[in-house]
């Protein structure tokens, strides 16, 4: 799984508050504030969990709401004045919690939420011993408070994610969980999260409900790929798109399952900025849906320049300039194309699959053919027919350089096989591998692994073997540990079959 998929997730399901057991510590001034942290609206919330304070200090509730406020100002600004200050205001926390409220079920709840908080931050800042350690630490205390109060559902919030999480570990880490004392599977943690999901409709407990939804819809979208119950999930939560962080779960749902459209509508027609803590990424979203739909207005390169330009984090910069590069290109502007793509190189990080590719075009030093970027783009808003149709306006003698030619045919072949066309998508795919076999590109590895998923979803485990084998004969340098782990995660489904 993309590492940042899986923080998207736990960025939003830990920095929602849900309704506890202890239903007199959930007062006026707590709901109130819970809804305006859904908005990132948190200058207003501290400031309720201050009235709060002083009216109830005893209340245990103000200090969960409090961590959720920075944990989201680190992890949604990526500064380091806030990240430090979530470390020193956690320390503080802990070591309260620890010695008082220890018989109430939040006490260890609250603590498990908090080091998976600050487990998330320090994988964020590659600091990944450390966040090893807490996220252990986190799972201990659930598993703990499960024991300790096995009637309050409302810890099988976190306890359930963990247990999907766990269970959808690649393999090659697999070893780590179990040196850690670390158990869990995908069935475990959804069933774990169906049954407070019941509870909070049974109950009219609509927070705890758009919480659990949330944590649900993400884990169907990239562990168990399920999109149909996905959908109908997000279906569900689109009534509070208003609110920033269910705007963002939904954008993010949509535009990973080829809906850009309504990915684009939602982001348009909500307000994100106002009386709001800055969440700069939600700019570069919409840049990006207008890109997919190959609007080349001034608002959809403002989006995306206002993301570059104003944000102070590390993530997703490389690949924003890509798009950028991508935006001027195909206006017909290659000198600034060209400096997009050099500032891919000296700005941001790494740390995502998007900065990656975003280095390997700036590396490249080649000028893409315009019409072939076109259709990627179409591509990966979910335009397939639209794809389709501009690339079959040409053939592949249409392009004078080999890789034109390769790519021609492998983007051909992804489109034709998302359109379900499996003969002649197979005939693609396999002229990309006899073709570019021997090249560094990740074409053809990749064209392996979608024919090994082919025919593993037709049960031919003869020929799904073959060709996921395959994945580790190309000697590929493009996206090599990627392709290949993705390629032994499918030998290893059918390894008996």
């Amino acid at each position: 799984m993309i590492r940042i998929s899986i923080l998207a997730f736990i960025f939003l399901c830990f920095s929602i508050p849900a309704i506890c057991g202890e239903r007199n510590i959930y007062s006026d001034n707590c709901i109130e504030a819970q809804h305006l942290i859904f908005d990132l609206k948190l200058d207003k919330a501290e400031e309720l969990l201050s009235k709060e304070e002083s009216q109830n200090p005893t209340n245990i509730l103000t200090i969960r709401l409090r961590s959720y406020i920075d944990f989201l100002k680190a992890f949604i600004s990526e500064e380091q004045y806030y990240y430090e200050r979530f470390e020193e205001n956690t320390e503080t926390r802990l070591d309260f919690l620890s010695s008082n409220f220890q018989d109430s079920p939040l006490n260890k709840m609250i603590q498990a939420e908090i080091a998976l908080q600050l487990s998330v931050t320090e994988f964020q800042n590659e600091e990944y011993i450390s966040s090893a350690w807490d996220l252990r630490k986190s799972y201990r205390l659930f598993v703990k408070n499960k024991e300790e109060h096995p009637d309050f559902i409302e810890n099988n919030v976190g306890l359930g994610l963990m247990h999907a999480l766990i269970g959808a570990t690649p393999d090659k880490y697999k070893w780590l969980m179990n040196i850690a004392g670390m158990k869990g599977d995908l069935n475990t943690g959804l069933k774990e999260l169906n049954e407070v999901y019941k509870f909070s409709i049974a109950n009219n407990l609509s927070p705890l409900t758009e919480e659990v939804s949330l944590i649900r819809l993400l884990t169907e979208l990239h562990i168990n790929k399920d999109f149909e119950n996905a959908n109908v999930i997000a279906e569900s939560l689109i009534k509070e798109s208003h609110k920033t962080l269910i705007l963002f779960s939904l954008s993010h749902y949509y535009m990973n399952t080829g809906n850009t459209d309504k990915a684009y509508d939602l982001l348009q027609n909500n307000n994100f900025s106002k009386d709001r803590f800055p969440f700069l990424y939600l700019y570069f979203m919409r840049g990006t849906a207008g890109l997919y739909q190959l609007n080349l207005s001034k608002e959809t390169y403002d989006d995306m320049n206002l993301f570059t330009s104003k944000y102070k984090g590390f993530n997703f910069i490389k690949a924003a300039y890509q798009k950028k590069a991508w935006f001027k290109f195909l206006r017909g502007d290659t000198a600034s194309y060209k400096n997009m793509l050099q500032l891919c190189l000296t700005k941001g990080n790494d740390f995502t699959d998007e900065d990656k590719q975003a280095i390997v075009e700036a590396k490249s030093g080649n000028l893409p053919n315009v019409n072939i970027l076109k259709a990627r783009i179409l591509f990966d808003g979910g335009y397939y027919d639209k794809a389709k149709a501009l690339l079959e306006a040409y053939n592949e003698n249409n392009f004078t350089d080999f890789k034109s030619k390769v790519e021609y045919n492998y983007r051909l072949a992804r489109t034709l096989d998302k359109l379900n066309e499996d003969e002649q998508s197979i005939v693609h795919y396999l002229k990309t591998i006899d073709n570019s076999i021997d090249k560094p590109w990740y074409y053809a590895a990749n064209s392996s692994y979608f024919l090994g998923r082919y025919y593993e979803e037709k049960k031919d485990y003869t020929n799904a073997k073959l060709y996921y084998s395959k994945c580790f004969e190309i000697d590929n340098t493009e996206y090599r540990n990627s392709i290949r782990q993705k390629a032994k995660t499918g030998l290893n489904r059918i390894k008996n079959k």
